[in-house]
């Protein structure tokens, strides 16, 4: 097993279905269905049109070519992966051409896709025919697809590896600043249309599970046999359904539901999709899910597909631990395991600084105020400190409002830990927007969370309702209107429960506009920082996680800790951490003492404010106790 570091113009043509050319790979000749075409109100498809190239909206390139398979006997094409990903990057490059000619004409003023013609031979354009194939052989060397860079001897692509591969694409394109990468596991619905319905492109992981018992489990258990990747290509909200360009198959063109723009012959050999013009975006109803992989699945997908192909393929490291043996004599759903985007950097004002004190180091430490709003930064979104690409995690998800009575503010409960929250000034929103996400470590069967009341002392300042609980490793954003009195410097979050009762509590802190969350990257992968007792005191052990804080032993840009607690929003000074003149270096494990002698009750948790050199606070993080 792999080991890791500590952490998709509404088109709706209708098509005519020319003479047959050669039969598939197979060999095999078949007859030429009509595809069915999807007349259907809601639909978003992916922006088509682009010249040089996207003429159809999101590309299909094929996986079945070029000897993207492992085996010989009985072949398994492996490249779903790369191919899924170039499908994406191949849209944006073409989007973003600032001078589009058509291919064949050499023609490049975007270095997203460039070409891979080799130096003195005859060249080619980046949206080529010819260019796809070495495109999507560089993806799969960087993604280690089937293990050809770590010689692992794994089948497919870890969508670990895959996220870390395009980061770093990124940065070798000198396009780290324009786009960046997360990764959300068991993406809600509402997330993945919103995405595409901003021009995200969103790349799904499937996973193919079976409820099986054996000699070794009798009672019946879920189990993933394999995976698959896909490329959204459109979304209609009501119903639900997605509209994908699918690496293996062309279920469109084979008589399925969905949409093929540009007419051509079917069946056809695999280099055809080449041409990005021709497409078949398939069209999958989309459930409410059942199993451990996600909270959504594929309808029918599972019904005319050779399941055994991906037996064994792309995963995540969390989801090896269901890892189990293909039986096909059982069913097979296909659920939703996790969501890879690509994103456009969205610019965001720069406010004008506000002045800081410049912390000096001291042999006692002088504890700094009460939160306040962090000075902004100018750290670049989508990047460390350091400069160095950020790959991040997690995403917006909108919640599906549901009636309910007026709520009260919060009468007691605990504050609830496992659960980290900020909030920012927004003007162009109308209001301030608060960012919540819940740690799979504090909620490893998921949360029981399905309200949320906002308040500012006895101020209400909204809800948010959910039909299904909230999810952790999952980023929630909420937009909230700005009281008379202006953006409070903390509120209260009310949580409650399916039956919309109070049962606890959590804060979120005003910070700058663009002051980041770096919890993730500061401690234990999932956890973020943890509380210990050490010498006598709580301390607080951090973690500088190179994934964020570039390679082994860079400076991080941590110069002081301010450490922080609080008991529905009256906070609590807990002490303070200098490291000038020379800052922290990632990779390295600290422990900072508190103020809180060990045989006192651990805080519930601890709100650490990041400062740079000059003591301007350029990234939070929260901790919570690691002992009972």
């Amino acid at each position: 097993m792999k080991t890791y570091p500590k952490i998709f113009s509404l088109v709706a043509l209708l098509v005519i279905v020319g003479m047959l050319l050669a039969a598939c790979t197979s060999g095999k000749q078949q007859p030429t269905p009509t595809p069915t075409q999807t007349t259907e109100t809601g639909w978003y498809w992916k922006p088509s049109g682009f010249i040089d190239y996207a003429l159809s909206g999101m590309p299909d390139f094929d996986q079945k070519q070029d000897n993207w398979f492992i085996g010989a006997a009985a072949p398994q094409w492996t490249y779903c992966g790369p191919v899924a990903m170039a499908n994406s990057l191949w849209w944006f490059d073409s989007k973003m051409e600032p001078s589009p000619v058509a291919p064949p004409t050499i023609n490049d003023n975007y270095k997203l896709v460039e070409t891979y013609a080799v130096v003195g031979a005859a060249a080619w354009d980046d949206h080529d025919n010819k260019n796809v194939m070495p495109f999507v052989n560089d993806l799969a060397m960087r993604m280690d697809t089937d293990g050809q860079e770590t010689g692992d001897g794994h089948t497919g692509t870890y969508i670990e590896d895959m996220a870390s591969a395009i980061n770093q694409y990124l940065v070798d394109k000198g396009l780290d600043d324009k786009y960046y990468v997360h990764v959300v596991k068991s993406p809600s619905f509402d997330w993945i249309a919103g995405e595409v319905q901003r021009c995200q492109d969103v790349v799904l992981l499937l996973g193919f599970w079976q409820l099986q018992s054996a000699a070794t489990h009798p009672s019946e258990e879920w189990v993933r046999v394999g995976g698959h990747y896909v490329t959204c290509a459109g979304v209609n909200t009501n119903p639900k359904q997605l509209g994908v360009s699918d690496p293996y198959r062309d279920n469109a063109e084979a008589g399925g539901a969905g949409v093929v723009p540009v007419a051509h012959a079917y069946p056809h050999n695999s280099s055809v999709h080449n041409d990005a013009k021709y497409v078949s975006h398939d069209i999958f109803n989309i459930s409410v899910s059942n199993s451990p992989g996600g909270l959504w699945k594929f309808d029918g997908y599972a019904d005319d597909i050779d399941i055994a192909n991906f037996v064994g393929q792309n995963w995540a490291a969390d989801l090896m631990n269901y890892e189990g043996s293909y039986n096909a004599n059982l069913p097979v759903q296909v659920e939703i395991d996790y969501a890879i985007a690509v994103s456009p950097v969205e610019p965001t004002p720069t406010p004008s600084p506000t002045p800081t004190q410049t912390a000096v180091k001291t042999p006692t430490p002088t504890v700094t105020p009460p939160p306040v709003t962090p000075t902004p930064t100018t750290t670049t979104p989508g990047q460390s400190p350091t400069g160095t690409t950020t790959p991040t995690s997690t995403a917006t998800a909108t919640p599906r409002p549901t009636p309910t009575k007026t709520p009260t503010p919060c009468s007691g409960g605990p504050v609830v830990t496992g659960i980290h929250s900020v909030h920012k000034a927004n003007p162009a929103g109308g209001g301030f927007t608060v960012e919540m996400h819940c740690i799979p470590a504090y909620f490893p069967n998921g949360t029981n969370i399905y309200d949320l009341h906002f308040w500012s002392g006895s101020t209400y300042l909204g809800s948010e309702y959910f039909e299904t609980p909230l999810v952790p490793c999952t980023t929630y954003k909420f937009t909230l209107p700005t009281p008379a009195s202006g953006v409070p410097e903390c509120i209260t979050i009310c949580l409650t429960d399916q039956n919309h009762n109070t049962w606890g509590s959590t804060a979120s802190w005003l910070v700058g506009s663009t002051v980041q969350d770096i919890t993730q990257w500061f401690g234990n992968p999932g956890m973020g920082p943890g509380l210990w007792p050490m010498g006598g005191f709580w301390a607080v052990e951090i973690y500088t996680d190179p994934t964020f804080f570039d390679t082994v032993g860079t400076p991080t840009n941590i110069y002081d800790l301010h450490f922080y607690t609080e008991e529905y929003c009256d906070p609590i000074e807990l002490g303070v951490e200098y490291f000038s003149p020379e800052p922290l270096h990632s990779g390295e494990w600290h422990d900072s003492t508190l103020n809180v002698p060990s045989s006192s009750p651990s805080p519930d948790y601890v709100f650490i404010e990041v400062t740079d050199a000059a003591g301007t606070v350029w990234a939070v993080a929260f901790g919570w106790p690691m002992v009972d």
